[in-house]
């Protein structure tokens, strides 16, 4: 992927591009936005760009732009851009806690750590909920080791760090130590979907980046031309995924979006039901084959019904949401963000999915009623 081919992001990709160019590239960065709109995709581009044998840095920053280029990208063909796509090149450092690098199929040195040095560690919610997202410390200081050898093969080493917030507070140490005494041929790119979970010790010493969401035009023609989708089918999920590719395609690929769109439309008829029929509802959606996977669609899920409290609450796609709603009753818009809210702590916290369900739509109908 080049730095040109990232779309949506303009603004995002020119300061990269005059970063490079200038010789100015700050050590650490952190991009930030919502999930699924081209950070990781972007930091990849990047490695690329200033790795690459035919680049315009001319083979270092130091040494400046090369003759003639006016423009930082990576040239796609020679032996370091072959090596940075196919994940292969060994300056290229990743670190991402184990389910995202399962779900967004994670290629190159992905560092592994271990359970001796988490331990060490004192990382004693190692074996609570979210165990396989959270990034450990063990992770951290085997990135640290990779970053005080000598590079083999490009001018940089590169470390990447998806999704930096699920660091524990060991590994953000381990971190913090690194981003303070820099080696001068070392970039680290870290991407955040909630930059406010990171210790601000973490912000303050990288250069931040925002991206923003993608429009839902552009979403929708990627899904439809890249992905093969029907032109109301990527319309569906371009809106629903909130302008993020990413979380579209998770939706579709899990085979999600029929069943999360019926699953939308049926909680928020809860307001309206009795006790009995909301908690039958509970049960049902509270099951699957196993913890992880029914966590993982109870969160998209309550994302989806995000989106949908906060189009009824300002009026938005009111078409849309006709057609697949079946005149169900929003309820208390307000309280059931805050609701939602609660909802993804309770999982975070390990508490079952139909417990969480359970207290959710219970506190949903108490809502409609004294509204």
């Amino acid at each position: 992927m080049k730095l040109s081919q990232i779309q949506g992001q303009d603004k995002v990709i020119e300061s990269l591009r005059a970063a490079i160019a200038a010789g100015r590239l700050h050590h650490a960065w952190l991009f930030v936005g919502p999930r699924g709109v081209g950070k990781r995709t972007t930091a990849f581009a990047l490695a690329a760009a200033v790795n690459c044998d035919n680049g315009p840095m001319g083979g270092g920053l130091f040494a400046g732009a090369a003759p003639g280029a006016t423009f930082a990208e990576a040239c796609g063909s020679c032996p370091s851009c072959i090596k940075m796509a196919s994940g292969n090149h060994p300056d290229l450092h990743i670190v991402a806690g184990d389910e995202r690098a399962e779900e967004a199929g994670l290629a190159g040195h992905l560092l592994g750590g271990g359970e001796s040095g988490d331990a060490e560690g004192g990382d004693d919610d190692a074996k609570g909920a979210g165990a396989r997202r959270t990034i450990k410390v063990g992770k951290l200081r085997d990135l640290e080791y990779h970053l005080l050898r000598k590079s083999t093969e490009g001018r940089f080493k590169i470390a990447i760090i998806v999704d930096a917030d699920q660091m524990n507070p060991h590994a953000a140490n381990a971190l913090l130590k690194t981003l303070e005494e820099p080696m001068g041929d070392t970039l680290i790119v870290l991407t955040s979907s909630a930059p406010s979970r990171l210790p601000a010790t973490i912000p303050s010493r990288c250069r931040r980046v925002r991206f923003s969401a993608l429009p839902e035009p552009l979403v929708a023609r990627v899904l439809a031309d890249a992905h093969g989708m029907t032109a109301d089918r990527a319309s569906l999920l371009a809106h629903v995924s909130d302008g993020s590719i990413g979380r579209a395609l998770a939706i579709e690929k899990g085979e999600m979006t029929d069943w999360v769109i019926e699953a939308v439309a049926r909680v928020a008829g809860v307001p309206g039901q009795d006790a009995t029929d909301a908690l039958e509802l509970a049960e049902e959606l509270g099951k699957g084959k196993d913890r992880a996977d029914t966590v993982r669609r109870l969160l998209v899920l309550f994302d989806l019904l995000g989106v949908y409290y906060r189009d009824t609450a300002v009026g938005a796609w009111a078409d849309g949401w006709s057609r697949v709603m079946a005149g169900a009753a929003a309820g208390d818009v307000l309280r059931n963000f805050e609701y939602l809210d609660e909802a993804r702590r309770a999982l975070d916290l390990h508490v079952g999915p139909q417990v969480t369900l359970e207290s959710l739509f219970m506190k949903m109908r108490a809502a409609a009623r004294t509204a």
